[in-house]
C-alpha cells in the first residue's frame, strides 16, 4: 500500500486532497493545528475504509515533523508521496511586518517544507516517490500587502526547482501547485473580514468564478501519480486564468 503524508489536511485544499487520495486507495497521514478538525477528518477517512494516522502540531516545530515521520511508520505500506500544504496567510503593509512576522512566515512555509523534504528524502528515494508543495499566485505576481507571503512562496518555488534537479537522479519528482482564490475556510474568513474583495478577484479571473479545493486536489493527485512520471521542477497554476490575464478587457 502507498502512504501519502499531507500537512495542513484538516481543512481546505489539504482535506480535499486527503479525501481524494484515500478514495484512490492510499493510506494517509493527516495533519492539522486543531484537534477537533483533524479528528473529524480522520473519522471521515476511516469510515471509507482508509488506513489513517493523524498528527496535530505546528509544522514550524521540529517535534511535529518527527511526529509525522512516526505516523508514516505506523501505517502499512511505503511512503510514496509528500504534500507540504500547511501554511498561514499574512495581509499587512510591508513596513508593518516586523522581524517576528518575517520569521513566522519563513518558518511556517519555507523552512517547514524544507525540513519535511529532508526528513522524508530516504523513504522517497526508496519508493521513487513524489513531492508536491503548495505555492501561490502571489509567488510570481505582485499583490499589495502580501509582500511577505509572496516572498516566502517565491522561496518555495525556488526550493522545488532546486530539489527537482538534485533529486531527479534518485527518481524522486518535486513539483508545486499555485492556487488562485480557492474557497477555503481561510479565504472565506478573508472575504468576511474585508481582507479580500470578492468582486475584485472575479473581475480579474478569466473563468469568472472562484476555485474549489477539489480542483487543486485533483492536480496534486495527478502530480503524485505515475501519469506525471516525466513532470518535475514545475509549478502548476490552478487559478482560473488569473496568472495569464494581461489586464485588458
Amino acid at each position: 500500500m502507498s502512504v501519502v503524508l499531507i500537512t495542513g489536511s484538516s481543512s481546505g485544499i489539504g482535506r480535499a486532497t486527503a479525501e481524494r487520495l484515500a478514495d484512490s486507495g492510499h493510506a494517509i497521514v493527516i495533519h492539522g493545528l486543531d484537534n477537533t478538525e483533524t479528528a473529524a477528518v480522520e473519522r471521515s477517512l476511516r469510515s471509507k475504509g482508509a488506513s489513517v494516522a493523524s498528527v496535530c502540531g505546528d509544522v514550524a516545530e521540529t517535534s511535529t515533523i518527527n511526529s509525522l515521520l512516526d505516523a508514516v511508520q505506523s501505517l502499512p505500506g511505503q511512503l510514496s508521496g509528500v504534500v507540504s500544504n500547511a501554511g498561514a496567510g499574512l495581509t499587512k503593509e510591508f513596513e508593518k511586518i516586523d522581524d517576528e512576522g518575517w520569521l513566522r512566515l519563513f518558518e511556517t512555509h519555507l523552512l517547514a517544507a524544507a525540513r519535511l523534504c529532508r526528513a522524508t528524502s530516504a523513504p522517497l528515494a526508496e519508493s521513487k516517490g513524489a513531492v508536491v508543495i503548495t505555492s501561490s499566485v502571489a509567488a510570481r505576481l505582485a499583490v499589495p500587502e502580501r509582500v511577505g507571503y509572496g516572498a516566502v512562496k517565491a522561496g518555495i518555488e525556488g526550493l522545488v526547482r532546486g530539489l527537482a534537479s538534485e533529486w531527479g537522479p534518485r527518481g524522486v519528482r518535486v513539483n508545486a501547485v499555485s492556487p488562485g482564490t480557492i474557497v477555503t475556510p481561510l479565504v472565506q474568513r478573508n472575504f468576511d473580514t474585508g481582507l479580500l474583495d470578492p468582486s475584485g478577484v472575479l473581475e480579474r479571473t478569466p473563468l469568472g468564478r472562484f476555485g474549489e479545493p477539489q480542483e487543486v486536489a485533483s492536480t496534486i493527485e495527478f502530480l503524485l501519480s505515475t501519469d506525471a512520471s516525466y513532470v518535475t521542477g514545475q509549478t502548476i497554476a490552478v487559478d482560473g486564468g488569473w496568472s495569464a490575464w494581461g489586464g485588458w478587457s
